[in-house]
């Protein structure tokens, strides 16, 4: 009995003024660094109040946020990746508990359907289109749709080998 009564006496530990001083808090590292995730993007509700929301195969969906939400709209239904940060929010808008809210610095089309898929520039050297990936590298299209031919400089997906016509395809981005 003594000893339950000098516990609950006992003065509790100051707590810290920066959440960041705490050993494991996951929230607040995930705020400070860049993180990614991978999943299928849904658009969710009516317009014009319509929330992004990315369905990973496993874990809760994470509604996105962010200044590429006009991109994002574009490659809805597709299996994207996306970097950036948590937020610390949550977006009520998504289920009943909310969907923690990421906010995207930058993405990248990954599948389609479950076909895999390239993203990138349409480039053109010497009259032989091809890719230009994130990472710079330079990928020739054998089969390039017609609708893509004209579109030096646009940002698009191809979705399937690129030495056959794709499953898929679409534009992300209209050249500047």
């Amino acid at each position: 009995m003594i000893v339950a009564l000098l516990v609950a006496c006992r003065p509790r530990a100051k707590p810290p003024e920066n959440p960041q001083d705490v050993p494991g808090a996951p929230e607040a590292s995930a705020a400070l660094s860049a993180d990614t995730l991978r999943g299928t993007l849904v658009e969710l509700g009516s317009a014009p109040n319509t929330v992004l929301v990315l369905r990973p195969s496993k874990g809760e969906p994470v509604a996105l946020a962010g200044t590429s939400m006009p991109l994002l709209r574009r490659v809805v239904g597709l299996e994207i990746v996306v970097e950036g940060r948590r937020t610390g929010e949550r977006a009520v808008a998504t289920t009943p508990a909310g969907s923690p809210v990421f906010a995207v610095d930058r993405f990248i089309v990954r599948a389609a359907d479950g076909t895999p898929a390239h993203d990138g520039v349409v480039t053109s050297v010497a009259g032989t289109l091809s890719l230009t990936l994130s990472n710079g590298r330079r990928v020739v299209v054998s089969a390039m749709p017609g609708a893509l031919a004209s579109k030096i400089g646009a940002r698009v997906f191809l979705a399937g080998p690129l030495h056959l016509a794709p499953v898929a395809y679409g534009i992300i981005a209209e050249a500047r």
